[in-house]
This record gives structure tokens, C-alpha cells and sequence, in this order.
């Protein structure tokens, strides 16, 4: 995917489209499936590849694969697996994240040693 050139790393316009392929793809969904998912109609899904997909529908096709709407927009993280973990951090007690961030800091400095 294309990244756009401003310096927040989100994608936009027919990036919508190649994320939401990309996604769809994972899971081994046909258009049907991720229209009935998200509550969308079926031909709507079908024209994303004329057209681009607005934010509303992003925000259903989000909710449908699970994922927030700052997910899909990640362009560092290619693998849903990513996703669903940088998204429980996300969700853990501050002294947790430090935790955390320690033990990485320590495996980073073992690595380089190695």
C-alpha cells in the first residue's frame, strides 16, 4: 500500500480499498460475507474497487473484522496479529506498559550481544 506523504502514516482513498481487500483476505471473506458483517449492502462492497469507501463504512468494515478505525489506519503493523497485540497494550495498567518496556529494553541489549 501507498503510503501518504504527510507524516501520520494513514492511508486514504484506494488504500481504503487495498486495506480492506488485504483484511478481507485474512479471513477468507468473499464481498457477501463482509457486507452481511458490517451491515452494508452488497453491491456497495462490491463497487470499492471503482470507487472509494467512506469514513462510516470504514468504521462498520472495522467493527466487523474486530479492529478499531486507528488499527486499520496502521501502516507499520501488516499482520492482524500485530494489531490485536499493540491493541491489548493499549489497554493495560500504565505500571504494566513499564513493565513491559523494560523487559523489551533488556531483550533488545541481550540480542546485540549475541
Amino acid at each position: 500500500m501507498k503510503r501518504e506523504d504527510n507524516g501520520l502514516g494513514r492511508i486514504t482513498g484506494v488504500d481504503r480499498v487495498e486495506r480492506v481487500r488485504q483484511l478481507q483476505k485474512e479471513r477468507g471473506w468473499n464481498d457477501s460475507e463482509l457486507a452481511d458483517r458490517a451491515g452494508l449492502q452488497r453491491s456497495t462492497v462490491a463497487r470499492w474497487g471503482e470507487t472509494t469507501i467512506s469514513d462510516p463504512s470504514i468504521e462498520k468494515v472495522c467493527k466487523a473484522f474486530g479492529i478499531t478505525v486507528d488499527a486499520f489506519y496502521l501502516l507499520e503493523l501488516e499482520k492482524l496479529e500485530d494489531i490485536r497485540v499493540l491493541e491489548r497494550w493499549r489497554k493495560l495498567p500504565e505500571p504494566f506498559k513499564e513493565f513491559y518496556d523494560k523487559i523489551g529494553d533488556l531483550l533488545e541489549e541481550v540480542t546485540k550481544k549475541l
